[in-house]
């Protein structure tokens, strides 16, 4: 059973865990579970708590931006906590009682946990940003070194990592099995896939220069032996999930069964049932059977393959939840096909006054373009494209379309603040139902719309050279006009 609470809670939460830390080493008599927080500059009042992409409840934030969440029972491992458009994994036991502290602005920086249970979730923190940082060198550097090399400068890496968890597991003392198992694979998880996608490199090679050979050294392998396909209580660590992917890409690069097929859906199709072949656990197979084929759906141009694909799916996936997503993700990329017309969606203006997204289509053109104020790096870099090319094809609008659930006050500051033009910058009234409508799953993504709301390109990427070159071929005399 799982009880919710709103309300303030500071002082009720530290009163919880100086309880429970008062008998720290004896967790039998710690029978409640506790998590609570403050999320400084919040993106709405609610969190959502899941596990194993299974909704558990919603959490409201009080007054304050605080919360607290017991559980009278638990099923132990991680957890995760969304908190739109960012989430969090976090590893619960039985008895513990976690604190946490974040800034939105500064998602991973300023993330922090107190109290009983908070050490294993800082290690995996510090594992996730080190894993990351050490990752800005992956391409430019380890992968330039041939295999023996980069094996030997991996290995070393490797066992720095284990002596720090050593280190940490003779310090806190009483860590469960499960919670050293999932720690370590936080770690050993990144390692290996740097391996394969070190292999995965070379197999690119291999296609592009037949003559191109990779000679690997005895045991640069060695640790798919030891790999757990069937890890239910590692399915949403993101080290876990990275590495499948990566295992998984290039056993089927590397299958010859699979590059004598030219069809992109008979692969896409041998590829499901290879891995419904490769995976026994239903969990782990039904996450990878959905991303592989939303992700071949958002990629295809081929409508007639893409119901091939959706009705093979079908026939696979046992989890009903994520076929009716599959069947209304494709539903979607058909109605958003070139001559259809743009489905209707209720926007707000700067003046909040609510208008049809029909409505702004005056000119002979209109670009559709989407952002959001939580990732100020994209939406910086896409209005200073925005501002470039509508001075060069000034007959098109260019349409800026805000895609955050609330804050319809940060949203008119942050137009403000960054000198947008106001008149040019709409808010969606149901961003949700939009993202699905409009098929929203990548930040560049732009729609080309006629004067009616017909659909000319329904899937342009608004950094991409070709999508400008469809402009040239729109407007030849602007662009001579320019030069």
């Amino acid at each position: 059973m799982l009880k919710h609470h709103k309300f303030s809670v500071v002082f009720l939460f530290i009163l919880c865990v100086h309880l429970v830390s008062c008998n720290k080493k004896n967790t039998a008599v710690r029978a409640k579970t506790y998590i609570g927080g403050e999320i400084i500059n919040p993106n709405s009042n609610y969190l959502v708590l899941s596990k194993d992409t299974i909704f558990k409840d919603t959490i409201f934030l009080d007054e304050n931006n605080r919360f607290l969440y017991q559980f009278d029972t638990i099923h132990e491992g991680i957890y995760t906590i969304r908190h739109r458009p960012e989430s969090q994994i976090i590893l619960l036991e039985k008895g513990d009682s976690i604190l946490l502290r974040l800034n939105t602005l500064e998602f991973d920086e300023t993330l922090v946990f107190t109290g009983d249970g908070a050490a294993k979730n800082n290690f995996l923190i510090d594992m996730f940003l080190q894993n990351e940082n050490e990752k800005v060198g992956l391409r430019r550097k380890s992968f330039t070194l041939p295999p023996e090399l980069f094996k030997i400068q991996q290995d070393s890496l490797l066992k720095q990592r284990r002596k720090r968890f050593e280190k940490f597991v003779n310090k806190e003392g009483d860590l469960s099995l499960l919670a050293k198992s999932i720690l370590t694979a936080s770690y050993t998880y990144d390692f290996y896939s740097r391996f394969e996608l070190y292999a995965s490199e070379n197999i690119r090679k291999e296609k592009r220069n037949k003559a191109y050979v990779t000679s690997y050294p005895s045991g640069f392998f060695s640790y798919r032996n030891g790999i757990q396909l069937e890890a239910k209580e590692l399915q949403s660590l993101f080290a876990y999930r990275r590495f499948l992917k990566n295992y998984i890409d290039n056993l089927l690069n590397s299958s010859k069964a699979k590059n004598v097929i030219n069809n992109q859906a008979e692969k896409k199709i041998y590829e499901l049932d290879f891995i419904d072949s490769l995976i026994t656990n239903r969990d782990t197979k039904e996450n990878i059977f959905r991303s592989r084929t939303g992700n071949y759906l958002l990629q295809s141009k081929n409508q007639k393959e893409s119901d091939k694909i959706v009705q093979h799916y079908i026939t696979k996936s046992k989890n009903a939840t994520f076929r009716k997503e599959i069947t209304e993700l494709s539903e979607a990329i058909l109605n958003l096909s070139t001559g259809n017309m743009i489905p209707e969606h209720e926007i707000i203006d700067k003046n909040r006054d609510t208008l049809l997204l029909s409505s702004l289509f005056k000119a002979p053109h209109t670009i559709l373009y989407f952002w959001s104020i939580q990732d100020k790096p994209h939406f910086t870099r896409i209005h200073r494209v925005v501002k470039t090319l509508s001075e060069t094809y000034n007959q098109i609008d260019f349409i800026g379309l805000n895609i955050d659930t609330e804050k319809q006050k940060d949203w008119l500051k942050t137009i403000k603040r960054n000198n947008f033009n106001p008149d040019k910058e709409y808010k969606f009234i149901n961003p949700e139902e939009a993202i699905k409508n409009l098929v929203v799953y990548y930040k560049n993504k732009a729609i080309l719309l006629d004067q009616q709301g017909k659909i000319l390109i329904p899937n342009a990427n608004l950094f991409s050279v070709s999508f400008e070159e469809k402009l040239m071929e729109l407007y030849p005399d602007t662009v001579t006009e320019t030069k």
